[in-house]
């Protein structure tokens, strides 16, 4: 029956401070990774208190990859000079798991054409993380080495920056962009860094050797978590760079106290969605009943305009009409009264005539 065991990588007989040293160790149950498990290493000194630090397996910091079965972390604080004696630490938690090894490294094809016919193979073999139960206990001695060029001063100097980030992920959901990675530390993968910046361009290269004029996300808000922590964020593409289709690169630095910021880390890239056929068909039409009902609103304004002015001139006309019959009938009148009284002085002064 295979057993876990733990290894460990050598390192250098004498140590001159502060360069950091990485520690790791490897935790197998024969060829399978242990996953979960409490690794710590314990640096003892001629005099003076011993030191502890947690090996992670998390991708972050001094971790290459995740979920190898091997435990890293950064050495790089020293309390004294002269040697110092080294053990490590390997235990079993509930969280303990098994990682089987992939049986066979290949690239997988989904399938194949032959004779216009697509043939597709079987699907591809899922290896799922196995639960142990059993209980394991591990110490590792790793022999002395040697510790110089320490000062009083170098526990209180923060000359380390941040350690890099290399778990960098991004996701869309809806029209938000959600970004998860692991936290790192003040000094590398210790402590808690002051803050983050992020940066976003369609353009890889800028991000990669000018961060600095990439467009900058406002994450003043966020509050780093102690190193080895997880951390989301969330924020909104803006209207220039999320047109339908188009690839936005993201990266992000953390940068401690004293300003002093880590490297870039792993680039990732977002998409925003195009819209569907059904949807820009479902704008159009309702961009078109828009248009129209606004179209038959200002038909209908000018119509009822257009009658409430030919309704006004004709009502002005007839009133104009009616006065004109008026006049011309009272006109006539007169001139007929004269014309009769005229005719009966004329016919008086006829009978005077003949009667003288």
């Amino acid at each position: 029956m295979p057993f876990v065991r733990v290894t460990a990588g050598k390192i250098n007989n004498t140590i001159t401070s502060p360069h950091p040293v990485t520690l790791f160790a490897e935790v197998k149950h024969g060829f399978a990774a242990v996953l979960g498990a409490n690794v710590t290493a314990v640096i003892e000194p001629e005099t003076g208190d011993p030191l502890t630090l947690t090996l992670l397996d998390d991708g972050a910091g001094a971790d290459v990859t995740k979920g190898d079965g091997v435990y890293s972390v950064y050495l790089f604080r020293f309390t004294n000079n002269g040697r110092h004696t080294m053990k490590m630490f390997a235990e079993w938690t509930n969280t303990t798991s098994l990682k089987p090894p992939q049986s066979n490294p290949a690239l997988y094809v989904p399938g194949y054409i032959e004779n216009d016919t697509i043939n597709m193979n079987p699907p591809r073999p899922v290896y799922k993380d196995k639960s142990t139960n059993e209980m394991f206990s591990r110490v590792l001695f790793l022999g002395s080495f040697k510790v110089t060029n320490v000062s009083h001063n170098s526990s209180d100097e923060d000359g380390f920056p941040p350690c890099k980030i290399n778990d960098l992920e991004a996701k869309m959901e809806n029209e938000h962009v959600v970004l998860f990675w692991t936290a790192p530390g003040d000094d590398y993968d210790q402590g808690a860094a002051s803050h983050y910046d992020i940066r976003i361009s369609v353009n890889p290269f800028i991000l990669r050797q000018h961060v600095s004029r990439a467009l900058a996300i406002n994450a003043s808000y966020i509050k780093p978590k102690n190193a080895g922590s997880r951390e989301t964020f969330i924020f909104r593409l803006g209207n220039r760079t999320a047109d339908q289709g188009i690839i936005t690169y993201i990266a992000i630095c953390s940068i401690d106290k004293n300003e002093q910021r880590s490297e870039i880390s792993n680039l990732v890239h977002v998409t925003s969605p195009r819209f569907r056929e059904e949807d820009t068909s479902h704008a159009y039409t309702t961009t078109v009943e828009k248009n129209s009902t606004t179209t038959v609103l200002i038909a209908a304004a000018f119509a009822v305009c257009l009658c409430f002015a030919i309704g006004t001139g004709v009502y002005g006309w007839r009133k104009c009409y009616k006065i004109t019959n008026q006049t011309t009938d009272s006109g006539s009148l007169l001139k007929y009264s004269i014309t009769k009284e005229a005719q009966n002085n004329t016919k008086c002064q006829s009978e005077e005539i003949c009667l003288q």
